[in-house]
């Protein structure tokens, strides 16, 4: 039997601030200092796939994922999987 699907996903990750110093120990008495600011993402998954299965517990899957902020394309990902119950 084989089964379309579909998935759709959103995430948000904060990232807080930081200052972080750093040094050489062969350059003693000279600090480096680091800093980020905050920062909010939100991520927008969305994919599609088909999975096989058999009578005897046997599935396979294959599916396509595209990830995307509000302002550019991320990163495609094709995922197949094969599993056997047991």
């Amino acid at each position: 039997m084989l089964i379309p699907t579909a998935r759709f996903e959103y995430s948000h990750a904060l990232t807080g601030a930081y200052n972080q110093t750093m040094s050489y120990t062969g350059l003693p008495g000279t600090n480096y200092i680091v800093s980020a600011t905050p920062v909010a993402n939100d991520l927008f998954t969305g994919g599609l796939g088909l999975r096989a299965e058999t009578a005897g517990g046997f599935w396979a899957e294959l599916e396509y994922l595209l990830s995307g902020s509000t302002r550019q394309v991320e990163g495609q990902e094709v995922r197949a999987s094969v599993k056997q119950a047991f």
